[in-house]
């Protein structure tokens, strides 16, 4: 039998816990390297000499668009010497060339230059990074402990024998109407009189064998937990 919840809350949640890391990382690595940059740099005043425009069309929701990336060049002065046309590596809405613009530059060399404030990409990284390895994080805890917590009930929960009540789904993991197998049960506790209802965890690929034995009106066998009936889980493997 097949869980597909829990097998693509594994998948999801790692791929986000990897992802997170992986940004995190690059993030740690750009503050870092701009922090070390500006540490040692040079900070002094240039001029916007040009603005090139690459514009591209993207296929995006259905239909085509136009982007536009800008990229700004700077002239400035340093120690007596001219630099033309060199990279400043930052953008923003309202750009002109002959603009004054504030530059940092590695005095060891001049030719490299950055914006003040770049270091705010590796705290959008690390942002992000952040978020999706704490959102991946808990995906795969909530599908850890709810493995554990089967796996306890399997090995100490109380057995009883539930009535199946209703069926619903079909089964089939690649249906395009796929909808897995529930199974809904009822438990009265002979010494109480309380009535319980169970239901199972949705199952795709289940085998004809169990296929066979899930009719309403069959017993199934439940763990609950001691005293909690609550806490249980529904074994359809075993009817």
């Amino acid at each position: 039998m097949f869980n597909k919840e829990n097998f693509v809350g594994t998948i999801v949640g790692s791929v986000l816990l990897a992802l997170g890391l992986i940004f995190f990382g690059v993030g740690i690595f750009i503050s870092v390297f701009f922090h070390n940059f500006q540490a040692n740099a040079v900070e002094i005043t240039g001029v916007i000499s040009d603005i090139e425009v690459e514009t591209r069309t993207v296929h995006r929701d259905g239909r085509n668009r136009k982007e536009k990336t800008y990229y700004t060049y700077v002239d400035y002065t340093y120690e007596g010497r001219a630099y033309d046309h060199v990279s400043y590596g930052f953008y923003t809405t309202g750009m002109e060339v002959g603009d004054e613009v504030q530059i940092l530059l590695n005095p060891d060399d001049p030719s490299k230059i950055m914006a003040p404030g770049m270091n705010i990409i590796g705290y959008i990284f690390g942002g992000i990074g952040f978020v999706f390895a704490i959102a991946g994080a808990i995906i795969v805890s909530i599908v850890v402990a709810a493995k554990k917590k089967k796996e306890r009930l399997l090995q100490n929960g109380w057995i009883v024998q539930a009535i199946i009540t209703n069926i619903t789904g079909t089964g089939n993991a690649f249906s395009r109407r796929q909808r897995p197998i529930v199974v809904y049960a009822n438990y009265v506790e002979p010494s109480s009189g309380a009535e319980y209802r169970f239901v199972s965890e949705g199952l795709y690929n289940v085998t004809n064998d169990v296929r066979a034995r899930l009719n309403v009106g069959y017993p199934v066998n439940v763990y609950v937990e001691p005293g909690n009936f609550r806490n249980y889980y529904v074994d359809l493997g075993v009817c």
